[in-house]
């Protein structure tokens, strides 16, 4: 596979949609559908994503696709409320947007508190942005709009 995180979307994409048709010609009920979206394939997208940039677009897409089956397999018509579904208590679909960005944050959180190459990369990040910029928050509420002054130093926004 490539090293492009828009092949690596596109192939995890394909293979979902390669995933769901082979199971929506099985015959499941609609909480089974929803059982194996939130137990196999959300985690399994989540896993091969994990270290993949991704716009909120391309999240809604994967989302798209799953409500699309899960719909399918509940007999809801396609006007039916994704809200509804991802609503549901205990029941309910996860939704994979959502599933990721909390990934993302574990992941950052847990390189921050490691002293591993990644953890110091986030560690010296951070030191910069607090030292140099003068930023008195944290690494985690970027991105900022930082320019570039006269002199070639970033200019602070916040003051």
């Amino acid at each position: 596979m490539e090293s492009s995180s828009l092949a690596t979307i596109d192939h995890a994409y394909a293979e979902l949609k390669q995933l769901l048709y082979l199971v929506s010609r099985k015959s499941i009920s609609g909480p089974i559908a929803i059982e194996i979206c939130n137990t196999v394939l959300i985690p399994k997208l989540t896993y091969r994503l994990r270290l993949t940039p991704m716009t909120d677009a391309q999240l809604h897409k994967f989302d798209k696709l799953l409500i699309q089956f899960v719909k399918a397999k509940l007999q809801l018509p396609k006007n039916f409320r994704n809200d509804l579904l991802w609503g549901l208590p205990n029941t309910g679909l996860n939704n994979f947007g959502e599933h990721m960005k909390k990934q993302w944050i574990h992941d950052a959180l847990w390189h921050l508190r490691n002293t591993n190459l990644p953890g110091q990369i986030f560690q010296a990040a951070h030191h910069i942005i607090t030292t140099t910029v003068n930023h008195p928050g944290h690494l985690l509420e970027l991105p900022f709009d930082y320019k570039r002054n006269a002199n070639k130093s970033f200019q602070n926004p916040l003051t």
